[in-house]
């Protein structure tokens, strides 16, 4: 829609968002991203090309560029020093993110929590939600189920409140494996049968297949293999038709 128009803030924040909007349907176009960040560093919008570079770093790190953690590092030091809160907060989430894959969790921690601090001065309730919902996995992945078990229930309750959240899933996963570790068999299974309910509703094969995962796990150590074994199926054949693996969360 804008291909064809003169070069234009209006143009610049268009292709960022459209950027944006494939990278996060793990369809990143490399070409498009990198329209959008010339033409961001030709007008000296510097925002913009803030958010394209996290754009580009988390498409590449969806690619195995090791170029990926560079950009969303540099992404992160333009929005710091021009106070761009918004994409100082993506910055920070999306580090997180790659270190948490890389298997640094207290290093993700750290991020998630400045992520979250920038995100309370932002002030809207989106970002918060979203931040938060982030803590909480790290805060179950490292142990801390005293943090993590409590905000759960709090993002949760809120979530009845407000309407369904994309991680009211996995943030049930979590409470689900802690409730079964801590005795509660009827809330693990309760969490258990809400996340994938949640899970299907999102439409989206990551966090479905968290929600096959967890769940296969609590049904098997509830003794549950009958009800196991067909959500293992499913998860293993959503994983071959997707192309793709289990992360670290799905596990």
């Amino acid at each position: 829609l804008v291909g064809d128009q003169p070069a234009s803030a209006a143009k610049a924040y268009v292709l960022s968002e459209l950027a944006r909007s494939r990278m996060l349907a793990d369809e990143f176009d490399a070409q498009l991203t990198q329209e959008a960040l010339e033409l961001a560093e030709q007008l000296g919008l510097d925002e913009v090309r803030a958010h394209v570079l996290i754009t580009a770093g988390m498409g590449r790190e969806q690619t195995g560029d090791p170029q990926g953690k560079a950009d969303l590092e540099q992404g992160l030091e333009i929005a710091r020093a021009g106070n761009y809160l918004s994409a100082a907060v993506r910055g920070y989430a999306n580090l997180s993110t790659v270190l948490r894959v890389d298997g640094d969790l207290p290093g993700a921690l750290r991020l998630a929590l400045e992520a979250d601090q920038v995100a309370r001065r932002l002030g809207t309730r989106a970002t918060l939600r979203w931040t938060r919902g982030g803590l909480i996995g790290l805060w179950f992945e490292l142990g801390n189920w005293d943090k993590c078990g409590p905000a759960a229930d709090e993002f949760l309750a809120e979530s009845v409140t407000l309407g369904p959240h994309y991680q009211d899933t996995w943030i049930r996963v979590c409470r689900s494996w802690i409730r079964l570790a801590r005795g509660d068999t009827q809330g693990a299974l309760q969490d258990q049968r809400e996340s994938l309910i949640s899970a299907r509703q999102a439409k989206d094969p990551q966090v479905l297949c968290a929600a096959l995962a967890g769940s296969a796990y609590v049904l098997a150590m509830t003794g549950r293999t009958d009800e196991a074994r067909p959500v293992l199926s499913e998860l293993f054949r959503t994983i071959v038709i997707e192309g793709g693996t289990l992360d670290e969360s799905s596990v």
